[in-house]
């Protein structure tokens, strides 16, 4: 049979055991975990039409090649059936003898005690079907380092160079400093500016009314008035305006 082929070299990370009534049930924990970077083994119901021979043969070695087992059921009749009570039982018995390390868990719904279910599940870690996203890839063990790489596939869609960051806040922090600076020169200047301007403007008005100051009395107000000496144009200029 083609389909018995096709899983004989498969590896799973979870094995999902469900019966067919609780298939929406386990479906959705399905898409959850392969959303999350794990491979989930789940038996459909087309796979449950063959015989009986080849659909064992199919569930052992999806058995064998699974890490861990999630039980799903919102019955407690339905873990005991015949099918589901098959998978779980071989994956504990595999567990208590050593020959496999990973993890059985149940995912149940409200209507299911923890004191109904069978001494081998029992003990096992338990999830409510409403809580089980929240902590459940953690405890997979090999699902929270695929959590991990998912997280980062992620990122990178989205991801912007650390360095154009940090040189772009570089130079934005550098501005600031500059126009700071600049800014902060040029309001304690400009008092002293406009004094001196001022202080210009009233003698050369002064001078030019009166009309009774000479040329080198001119210069000197100036000189004292900007405290700089004025240059050879400066002085002509205002020899003309005598």
């Amino acid at each position: 049979m083609n389909g018995v082929n096709d899983n004989a070299h498969m590896k799973y990370d979870v094995f999902i055991s469900a019966k067919s009534e609780d298939y929406d049930l386990a479906e959705g924990v399905q898409k959850f975990l392969v959303d999350n970077g794990l491979s989930v083994f789940l038996a459909d119901k087309e796979l449950r039409k063959i015989g009986k021979s080849e659909y064992g043969d199919v569930i052992d070695m999806a058995l064998d090649a699974a890490t861990h087992m999630i039980v799903v059921a919102s019955c407690i009749d339905y873990i005991r059936s015949s099918y589901v009570h098959y998978e779980w039982s071989v994956f504990s018995n595999d567990l208590k003898s050593g020959y496999r390390t990973g993890n059985l868990l149940t995912i149940l719904t409200d209507g299911i005690s923890l004191l109904e279910l069978p001494p081998s599940l029992r003990h096992q870690q338990s999830y409510s079907i409403d809580a089980y996203q929240q902590e459940i890839l953690g405890y997979l063990g090999i699902a929270a380092e695929n959590q991990v790489i998912m997280f980062h596939r992620k990122r990178r869609r989205h991801k912007r160079s650390p360095f154009l960051i940090s040189t772009v806040l570089t130079l934005s922090m550098i501005l600031a400093l500059c126009a700071g600076i600049v800014i902060g020169t040029w309001k304690e200047r400009e008092p002293h500016s406009r004094e001196r301007m001022r202080e210009v403007m009233e003698g050369a008005s002064q001078t030019t009314e009166g009309n009774c100051n000479t040329p080198e009395a001119i210069e000197k107000k100036m000189n004292r008035a900007i405290d700089l000496p004025l240059t050879a144009q400066q002085s002509q200029s205002y020899r003309k305006l005598q």
